[in-house]
């Protein structure tokens, strides 16, 4: 199908960031509203291979100091669609 296909390639550019740059990476399909994350970012949150990540639960995973802007930035990302970097700190 078209998401999967759109999936697995997300999942082979991320993993091949997080080896070349040793950092964790994700991409957010916004048609169906799917999270994929890089084998580098789970190994940061501290969760299985078999982890789903939403939305929601990787916002979960930022501190409550971190949790507004992450929330904004994803918001005007969408909105802009544009990308953005920021720096936070999260609970694994």
């Amino acid at each position: 199908s078209k998401t999967s296909a759109l999936q697995t390639a997300n999942n082979a550019f991320l993993s091949h960031v997080g080896r070349l740059a040793g950092i964790g990476g994700w991409a957010l399909e916004l048609a169906t509203n799917t999270l994929s994350w890089s084998d580098v970012t789970r190994a940061i949150h501290e969760v299985p291979a078999d982890f789903v990540p939403t939305v929601e639960r990787a916002v979960g995973f930022s501190t409550p100091a971190s949790r507004p802007i992450i929330e904004t930035e994803l918001a005007r990302a969408l909105r802009q669609q544009l990308s953005f970097d920021v720096e936070l700190t999260i609970v694994t």
